[in-house]
C-alpha cells in the first residue's frame, strides 16, 4: 500500500490551530465577518503586545517599550515562545499543517489537519537580512 501526503506547509497562525485562536476567530469574524489569516493574528498581537507594555511601564516611549519588550517571552494567539532577537527580528514557534482535500474539510475555513512544529529561532531570518 502506497502512503501519500497532501501539500505541506508552515503557518505561524492557524485560527483552529487551540482554543485561544479559535476563541479569537469568534471575536475577529464577529466584528469583521471574515475569517482571520497570520497577517490579522500578527498584527493584533504586535498592537496588544506594544500597548500592555506601555501600560506596565507607565510611559510610551518607544525606546522604554522596546527595551522591555525585548525581556519578555512573548504568549499570546499568535506566538507561543516568542522573543524579539537583538537584531529585531520576532521569532517565534510555526506549525507545519497538511492541506485538508476538499472532502475533508468540516466547513469554511478548515483547511489544514494540524500538527505542531518548530523550528531554530536563530536560523528563521538569515542574519544578513536582518537588522543588527
Amino acid at each position: 500500500m502506497e502512503v501519500t501526503q497532501g501539500m505541506l506547509l508552515l503557518e505561524g497562525f492557524y485560527w483552529d490551530q487551540d482554543d485561544e485562536a479559535r476563541q479569537w476567530n469568534k471575536r475577529f469574524k464577529d466584528k469583521t465577518g471574515k475569517m482571520p489569516n497570520m497577517l490579522n493574528a500578527a498584527t493584533y498581537s504586535a498592537v496588544t503586545n506594544y500597548l500592555n507594555a506601555a501600560q506596565e511601564l507607565g510611559t510610551d516611549d518607544a525606546d522604554a517599550v522596546l527595551a522591555y519588550l525585548h525581556e519578555q517571552e512573548i504568549n499570546d494567539l499568535f506566538a507561543k515562545n516568542g522573543r524579539i532577537r537583538r537584531d529585531g527580528q520576532m521569532v517565534h514557534d510555526v506549525y507545519l499543517y497538511e492541506v485538508k482535500s476538499p472532502k475533508e474539510s468540516d466547513g469554511e475555513g478548515y483547511f489544514y489537519i494540524t500538527g505542531p512544529g518548530r523550528r531554530d529561532p536563530d536560523r528563521m531570518v538569515p542574519r544578513k537580512y536582518g537588522r543588527v
